[in-house]
């Protein structure tokens, strides 16, 4: 792959809040490095969409619509048909997947992966969560941690799509108001309230869990949690590692930053639109072992900020 001129990027599902965003971001990287073509995951016709300040039309992803494409991005939720197609298209360039369905190989710019020299295949650009815990993992075993390393993730609702932040702010006007709350997206009330998946999370487990050891190299131990808020991941790592020896291995991984008071200490607020993720509170358990906490932007530090990262090398 060329770095002469810019890439022309087509993204499927550019209509969806991580599109948009997508989008943006390679938009500002042009002319030198991304040019981004628009394209729905579905059959529909052309869907006029807001772009920045332009209106711009999209149009439905198909074979000759890839033609001139230098790499895909998969945004959307993915039919059996647009599956195939991209799967297809992999042959000959490369694919990536920011849903997490096609389960292709994780990519981390912030450890050097680029669009340049990427060969033709199916890759992923890993949640926030994954990367974010990836790192505390990586420091833990680079401090001397023994197995198993235990996470606690947390996830907003931005994580399942723009529809589900849609209903949440509904829910949120009906308890304020004492009214009948909507439910058609997210299944139950979550707003105000803190769920552990389940049998209807565990798809999404087995994504972190495989992101996270495929990032990392080590087995881990998981548990999700979706509160009812809006945007920015946290992890809760525990293991069985001097305190010390733990932050002074995060403070040598990218993308980090630690909060050195109380006033500070990171949360998913303070993380929002943020491009470094916080870390706070790397402290003993007491028990022979150390909990970490971090928080990160589920678009600027995750998939979204790490697929427009690829593109950094790339100059005119």
């Amino acid at each position: 792959m060329s770095a002469e001129r810019p890439l022309e990027a087509a993204i499927v599902g550019a209509a969806t809040l991580v599109g948009r965003e997508l989008s943006q971001r390679l938009d500002a990287l042009r002319p030198r490095r991304a040019r981004p073509s628009l394209h729905e995951a579905t059959g529909e016709h052309a869907i006029v969409r807001p772009f920045g300040e332009e209106i711009v039309a999209t149009t439905p992803i198909s074979e000759a619509a890839l033609e001139l494409a230098d790499v895909v991005f998969a945004c959307d939720r993915l039919g059996d048909e647009t599956s195939a197609l991209l799967r297809k298209a992999a042959a000959r360039l490369p694919v990536v997947d920011l849903t997490g369905e096609l389960a292709g190989e994780p990519l981390d710019a912030r450890r050097g992966a680029r669009i340049v020299g990427l060969s033709p295949g199916i890759y992923a650009s890993p949640a926030a969560s994954s990367l974010l815990a990836a790192s505390l993992v990586r420091a833990a075993r680079d401090a001397g941690a023994r197995p198993p390393i235990v996470l606690t993730i947390v996830e907003p609702v931005s994580e399942i799509g723009d529809r589900a932040v849609d209903e949440l702010f509904q829910q949120a006007v009906a308890l304020l108001n004492f009214t009948a709350m909507p439910t058609s997206v997210l299944g139950r009330q979550m707003v105000h309230d803190v769920l552990s998946p389940g049998p209807a999370g565990r798809a999404r487990e087995a994504r972190l869990r495989r992101e996270i050891e495929a990032l990392s190299g080590e087995r881990v131990s998981l548990l999700l949690l979706s509160p009812g808020v809006f945007h920015g991941s946290a992890v809760a790592a525990r293991a069985e590692v001097d305190p010390a020896a733990w932050r002074a291995s995060l403070a040598k991984q990218p993308g980090l930053a630690f909060a050195e008071t109380d006033e500070q200490a990171t949360s998913p607020v303070s993380a929002v639109q943020q491009e470094c993720a916080g870390v706070s509170r790397v402290e003993s358990d007491e028990a022979g072992g150390s909990w970490a906490w971090a928080a990160a932007d589920t678009l600027t530090w995750g998939s979204v900020g790490n697929a427009v990262a690829l593109f950094s090398e790339i100059s005119s």
